[in-house]
């Protein structure tokens, strides 16, 4: 029986898919085919629980696409946003709405910390950690709400997917105004996975802050950032400095190449796991999909070990270990190296 929880690579977005034997849970669906392409090459025809962290395109664009296809999904979880006024978002509830009607789809608008245990499978536990039911009560608001403001990724849910004792922390486009509330509330985040929010992209406030922040308290072993290597320049360097500041150990892993870490694609494929990934016929991949197993003694995708090699091997200025040496000649005790 397979249980993997797989980041795929969807470009600049999110997608993952839990599998857990017969039982699937969706958490994201970016752009494209590849969540699909995902669900149709492991055999699945039912899923059991899709989960929207938020109404943005790169975290919604393919949900319409599942929704309509052969694929039957039993329950979608998503939030009211009154300030997301797209027709993606629009097409997407009104479809949700009509299923709902029809008795061919349990709709929940309750994605926040309160779903203890509503989300679940036979081996893996599904944990709402943000939005608190203080912050869905309201949802997205401007700054004249006398609490301040929250936009759409202030409100982005944050789940944790755990199996035995490993898990993957699935951040979507949280922001530092939801960190702080986490750490207000004192909820526990580590993981030995960060798939790390907004791709690695700027975040509302100081992004080495932010970045180094939640890496020390999540303390994951591998730091995942799902990005596209087209159309934006991430990881923000200054986000890879404050992953490493807050958890030096850490793996980084970005599904794509990066423009910021090598100036052209490289059509090399082999160190890529046997699943889709948007950027593979294009070059495009860093780390592509990544699978993990959650139930192992060790929650580290093989994949990552051949990545580092990729990587030393091809990629001209990477962002994860240049900044690693730089940050490591800094903490040396040796002033020739520190100079």
């Amino acid at each position: 029986m397979t249980t993997e929880v797989t980041v795929l690579d969807v470009g600049h977005g999110n997608a993952a898919v839990a599998q857990d034997g017969d039982e699937v849970v969706v958490v994201d669906a970016g752009r494209g085919p590849t969540l699909l392409d995902q669900l149709e090459t492991q055999g699945i025809l039912t899923v059991n629980h899709l989960v929207l962290s938020h109404a943005d395109a790169d975290h919604i664009g393919s949900a319409i696409a599942l929704l309509s296809s052969h694929i039957v999904v039993k329950k979608l979880w998503y939030n009211a946003d009154a300030q997301k006024q797209s027709q993606l978002f629009e097409d997407l509830s009104t479809l949700a709405s009509d299923k709902s009607d029809r008795g061919e789809l349990n709709v929940s608008m309750s994605l926040n910390s309160a779903a203890k245990g509503e989300i679940s499978t036979e081996n893996l536990s599904f944990e709402i950690m943000h939005p608190s039911v203080s912050w869905a009560s309201t949802g997205p608001r401007d700054a004249s709400h006398r609490g301040g403001e929250l936009t759409s990724n202030s409100m982005s849910a944050v789940v944790r997917i755990s199996g035995g004792s490993r898990s993957v922390l699935l951040c979507g486009d949280m922001d530092s105004r939801a960190l702080l509330h986490l750490q207000q509330r004192n909820i526990d985040l580590t993981a030995d996975v960060l798939v790390f929010p907004h791709h690695g992209g700027h975040c509302d406030g100081d992004d080495q802050t932010f970045a180094r922040e939640l890496a020390g308290a999540v303390q994951p072993a591998s730091v995942v950032f799902s990005l596209g290597r087209d159309g934006y320049s991430n990881p923000q360097p200054d986000i890879v400095l404050g992953v490493l500041e807050g958890s030096p150990a850490s793996h980084i892993a970005c599904t794509q190449l990066s423009k910021r870490c090598h100036p052209t694609a490289v059509a090399r494929d082999g160190h890529l796991a046997s699943v889709p990934a948007a950027g593979r016929g294009l070059g495009k991949c860093c780390a592509g999909s990544l699978p993990f197993a959650p139930l192992t003694d060790s929650l580290s995708s093989p994949d990552l070990v051949s990545h580092l090699d990729f990587v030393k091997a091809n990629v001209d200025t990477p962002l994860c270990l240049n900044l690693r040496r730089a940050r490591d000649m800094l903490d040396s005790d040796d002033p020739i190296a520190s100079v």
